[in-house]
């Protein structure tokens, strides 16, 4: 699956309560940071940034690992943390990814 069929499929199956999401695969990232969540409150968006550098398989997993992020946008202490409700979230976006 290529990187735009996963971003489909989550906006879809995993809507995220933002107006706009951008996802932005790019060279421009800290070589050791696989991928960024940003939520720019004032313009009502969502930035997620992976690192280009990486294989497809790594870029679908930091794609899922900040939607999982960007899913938890409404419970402001939960958003940059990676307990037990990001986890949830994170299979959430499994399941879109990777079908049983």
């Amino acid at each position: 699956m290529k990187i735009k069929e996963a971003i489909m499929l989550l906006r879809h199956q995993e809507p995220l309560a933002c107006e706009t999401i951008r996802v932005r695969v790019s060279s421009r990232i800290d070589e050791d940071t696989y991928g960024t969540c940003f939520h720019d409150a004032e313009k009502g968006t969502i930035t997620i940034r992976i690192n280009k550098s990486l294989s497809l398989v790594a870029q679908l997993d930091v794609l899922m690992h900040e939607w999982a992020h960007a899913m938890l946008l409404g419970i402001p202490e939960e958003f940059d943390k990676h307990g037990p409700l990001w986890g949830v979230c994170y299979a959430r976006c499994y399941n879109v990814i990777y079908p049983s």
